[in-house]
């Protein structure tokens, strides 16, 4: 196997249309070029896999690619979505399935929210809806499962649909604002004390406001799109 090697540094995990590219192990070599400058170079091993990939499968990926990686980690931290071909996968994505639709004023915020809980929160909320399907987007979206530590403290919404098909919510989780806030704003740290990543400039309103803005639901996305109006 041959590493993958970047002039930048890669984040582990990269969607694009239907493609995800996972990057671990990174790791810098100095070159110099042909006048005698020198530059770096971030090597890296990685898979291209689909983007509706299961954990299963980009476990068995990474595995094939370098068993001594942490696969299971590798795999926990990525997201699954739904693939159409298979008609979203139902009605209801489980309990810690969540399909989150924000509003596009909002959504900047949700992105640096989702990024600051680690590498499986980086590239949520790129799905743009609008309810006539073209620019400019007026809703983002992301669905798939959420570790069960985070899902408590993310509203959800619970909604039925009436006799004549209509959706009336029939109760609602509030999430937990506060517990977002303190995660989020906290500068994260070596184990010398040296910030690695600071904490994010936001405060407890505008999280609050998000929460409330935001359509969170159970729902398989193709469902809570309908319901929503896209």
């Amino acid at each position: 196997m041959t590493r993958t090697e970047s002039n930048e540094r890669r984040q582990t995990y990269e969607p694009s249309g239907d493609e995800l590219r996972i990057y671990w192990d990174e790791q810098t070599v100095t070159r110099q070029d042909m006048d005698g400058n020198t530059y770096t170079v971030y090597t890296y091993w990685s898979v291209a896999l689909s983007i509706y990939v299961t954990r299963d499968e980009i476990k068995a990926a990474v595995l094939a690619v370098d068993p001594t990686a942490d696969a299971q980690a590798l795999a926990d931290g990525w997201t699954p979505r739904p693939n159409p071909s298979q008609g979203g996968g139902g009605h209801d994505l489980g309990e810690n399935g969540r399909t989150l639709i924000v509003p596009t004023a909002q959504v900047e915020l949700a992105r640096n929210i989702a990024a600051a809980f680690g590498p499986g929160g980086v590239g949520m909320f790129r799905a743009g809806l609008s309810p006539n399907g073209d620019e400019p987007a007026t809703h983002y979206c992301s669905t798939g499962y959420i570790p069960p530590q985070f899902a408590g403290m993310v509203p959800c919404q619970y909604w039925a649909q009436d006799e004549d098909g209509n959706w009336e919510e029939t109760g609602e989780d509030p999430g937990d604002p506060q517990a977002v806030y303190d995660a989020v704003t906290r500068d994260v740290t070596d184990e010398d004390g040296n910030v690695i990543q600071p904490g994010l400039d936001v405060t407890l309103a505008e999280i609050e406001a998000l929460f409330a803005a935001a359509d969170v639901t159970q729902q398989n996305p193709y469902v809570a799109f309908r319901r929503h109006g896209h």
